[in-house]
């Protein structure tokens, strides 16, 4: 008698807690997110008069590169960074620049905030400028299963050299170099 009763309760016991188990896969699903480890993008640099192309890819598990490239409009360059007019920087125009930035997510990839570091290189008119942003920080938001929108903002320093006309016959060359600060808007599709 002892023994069945034992039994029949063991057996309404686990019964009682199998039923009363929630399904959490629910929790675990992430809509595919996971699944993908690159990203391609594009985005603008409202500050900075930058129209670029993006290309992410996941290294490990929160850890990825970003290469990137676009047009620069010089215009926008010079008047947020008051170049010096004496120098031979190029004053309007358009340019080009090439940029890696290494991004650490501080969740998995691909999701919420994220900091790194960019060198960029950007060639203006024929001058070559360097960029290079010590911080680089953002949060990039999933809005669909493929569709992301990343706001980024970063500091650092941009580097340059130019000729200065002494007189006539003396021209020097020299280095400078100004804050930068980018600021971008990316819209970015998964795969």
């Amino acid at each position: 008698m002892k023994k069945t009763l034992l039994v029949f309760t063991v057996l309404s016991i686990f019964i009682v807690n199998s039923r009363a188990q929630e399904d959490i896969s629910k929790y675990f699903d992430d809509d595919g997110i996971s699944e993908y480890s690159k990203l391609v993008k594009i985005g603008i640099d409202l500050f900075n008069g930058e129209y670029s192309v993006l290309y992410e890819k996941e290294i490990i598990r929160n850890l990825s590169v970003e290469a990137s490239m676009g047009l620069i409009s010089i215009s926008r360059q010079s008047n947020l960074h008051n170049y010096d007019p004496r120098y031979d920087l190029p004053q309007s125009g358009t340019g080009i620049f090439f940029a890696a930035n290494i991004r650490l997510y501080l969740r998995e990839y691909y999701e919420q905030w994220y900091i790194g570091i960019q060198p960029k290189l950007n060639i203006m008119r024929g001058k070559l400028m360097t960029d290079i942003v010590f911080f680089n920080g953002g949060y990039q938001l999933p809005l669909q299963k493929n569709l992301t929108l990343d706001f980024n903002l970063g500091m650092g320093v941009r580097t340059y050299k130019y000729k200065e006309e002494v007189t006539s016959v003396i021209t020097i060359e020299e280095g400078d170099s100004h804050f930068y600060l980018p600021a971008a808007i990316k819209l970015g599709y998964a795969f």
